[in-house]
């Protein structure tokens, strides 16, 4: 799944799928959010993490701006007796954050080292301000050496003139020498660069409550012809979701966490079951989860139920347990073993590798 960061990124990437595949992109997937397309020059961590910058503003609906828009589209071949139909499927899908509660611990911390950076970058701002403030003067005594000497004085004059623009030159060279140096040196400052790391660990943290939201719609084209479309499938999700914090306020690492979860569902489409059945149905799933988190390692038990909307007789459920652990970073080993929606080939034993997609330990990078 390709995710352009920029406008121009995306549309290369929509433009170049198209030319390769010479029409509807084939096994394409691309995610992308509108908010980053356009540069915000006083958007700030507090802001992004919906704070004002003394946290007393909170602004629970701030994740709305960061909503992510997706496109997909699949090509598969079905076998009807003896004829192999090729299917196009096209979906769009939509998730955002509808409203997020920070805890005021975490508002404190982010508050708190977001000043001390301030700090930092003022200072060292000052630095360069006043060493461009010395480029300019030189720049300045320099123009005028020449304009002296452009006018032809006396040779014993030029002598002067010349010594005074060397030496200027000199110094003008060291002056920006120094202006890069205090860059370079800002830039590999070590208390920025904690200050920074620790705003991102922060950033990282879960919310004390959130809401999140998403839908989907796909449809299909049959031998890739337009007029042979129909409505495929369609989804909606709507989560709740509640964080405790495990660990105390001042510990190293914030990793810790009881999480609950509440989830309501509406699919509606193909039978869910038979994948190339042209039957029709609506199910509505609820449910919730519990997980337990501590460090690398987590445990959780969860429970769905199904209740199909045009046949109640075919309602069901799931359960299961779940165990992750945190190799290291984007590798995760799982296990998890329960019951499945339905009663045939129901059961579900899963043990392996996981590499980072869609493993829930994801965290927010700038």
């Amino acid at each position: 799944i390709e995710k352009p960061a920029t406008a121009k990124a995306f549309s290369a990437s929509i433009l170049n799928s198209v030319s390769e595949n010479n029409g509807i992109p084939e096994n394409y997937g691309v995610e992308f959010t509108p908010f980053w397309f356009v540069k915000h020059s006083r958007f700030t961590a507090c802001k992004y993490y919906g704070i004002d910058s003394s946290g007393k503003k909170r602004m629970p609906f701030a994740g709305l701006r960061m909503t992510a828009f997706s496109l997909a589209s699949v090509r598969n071949e079905t076998a009807i007796d003896t004829v192999f139909l090729k299917t196009s499927n096209i979906a769009i899908g939509v998730r955002s954050t509808l409203v997020k509660v920070i805890s005021d611990a975490d508002i404190h911390d982010i508050v708190f080292y977001h000043d001390s950076l301030l700090l930092l970058v003022e200072n060292l701002n000052l630095q360069l301000g006043m060493t461009d403030s010395k480029v300019a003067l030189f720049e300045s005594m320099l123009e005028q050496i020449q304009k002296e000497l452009d006018s032809s004085p006396p040779d014993s004059v030029q002598i002067i003139l010349k010594k005074k623009k060397q030496d200027a030159e000199e110094k003008l060279k060291e002056l920006n020498a120094e202006y890069l140096e205090i860059l370079n040196k800002g830039s590999r400052d070590p208390g920025i660069v904690a200050i920074e790391n620790k705003l991102k660990e922060i950033l990282a943290r879960r919310p004390l409550f959130a809401v999140d939201g998403a839908m989907a719609l796909n449809w299909a084209f049959e031998n890739n012809r337009f007029d042979d479309n129909y409505f495929d499938r369609f989804g909606a999700w709507l989560s709740l979701n509640l964080s405790l914090p495990l660990h105390k306020r001042d510990a190293s690492s914030k990793t810790n966490y009881f999480n609950l979860y509440a989830v309501g569902r509406y699919l509606a489409g193909r039978t869910l079951e038979e994948i190339y059945s042209a039957d029709r149905q609506s199910v509505f799933d609820a449910g919730g989860k519990a997980e337990a988190e501590i460090g690398a390692f987590s445990l959780s038990a969860e429970y769905i139920y199904r209740a199909n909307l045009d046949d109640p007789g075919e309602n069901t459920f799931r359960a299961c347990g779940v165990a992750k652990y945190k190799i290291f970073e984007s590798l995760y080993l799982t296990g998890s073993f329960g019951k499945n929606f339905g009663d045939q080939h129901n059961l579900i034993s899963l043990f392996g590798i996981n590499w980072g997609f869609g493993s829930g330990f994801e965290s927010v990078s700038n």
